[in-house]
C-alpha cells in the first residue's frame, strides 16, 4: 500500500520509491524460497546491484495497493537478473516495470560463481 510519506506534493507514489518496491519484493521472492537475504549473506554471497531500469505507466496514488510480480529473467555464472512489474490492485493494469541486474560477489566484493546450493534454492521452484 502507498504511504503518504512515499507521495510527492500531487499524491503520486514519487519515482524513486519503486526502487524501494522491488528490493523489499526481492527479499520477500528468497524468504519465499525458504531463505531469507540474511541468510544468504550469512553464507557468503552478496548480490551488489550494477544496474537498474524502470519504465513507469501509470502513476500510483496515496493509499493505493500495489503489486509486485517478480520474475526471474537470467541466471549466468556470476549475475542475475529479476523483472518486475507493478500491478494495480485488480492486477489488470501495469502502473511501472522495472529490471535489476545483480553481481554475485563474496564478502569482499569480488565477483564469485554462484554455489550449487544456491541455484538448486532458484531452480527448486521451476521459476526459470
Amino acid at each position: 500500500r502507498v504511504a503518504y510519506s512515499e507521495t510527492d506534493a500531487m499524491r503520486y507514489l514519487h519515482h524513486s520509491e519503486h526502487i524501494n518496491i522491488v528490493e523489499r519484493a526481492r527479499c520477500e521472492f528468497f524468504r519465499y524460497l525458504g531463505m531469507s537475504y540474511s541468510i544468504i549473506e550469512q553464507k557468503g554471497i552478496m548480490f551488489p546491484l550494477f544496474e537498474i531500469s524502470c519504465k513507469y505507466y501509470r502513476p500510483s496514488y496515496f493509499d493505493n495497493l500495489i503489486y509486485t510480480l517478480l520474475k526471474v529473467q537470467e541466471v549466468k555464472k556470476a549475475t542475475i537478473i529479476f523483472n518486475y512489474t507493478l500491478m494495480d490492485e485488480t492486477k489488470k493494469i501495469s502502473l511501472a516495470s522495472l529490471v535489476t541486474k545483480h553481481a554475485c560477489t563474496n564478502k569482499q566484493g569480488k565477483p564469485t560463481k554462484f554455489p550449487e546450493w544456491f541455484l538448486s534454492l532458484l531452480f527448486q521452484k521451476n521459476y526459470i
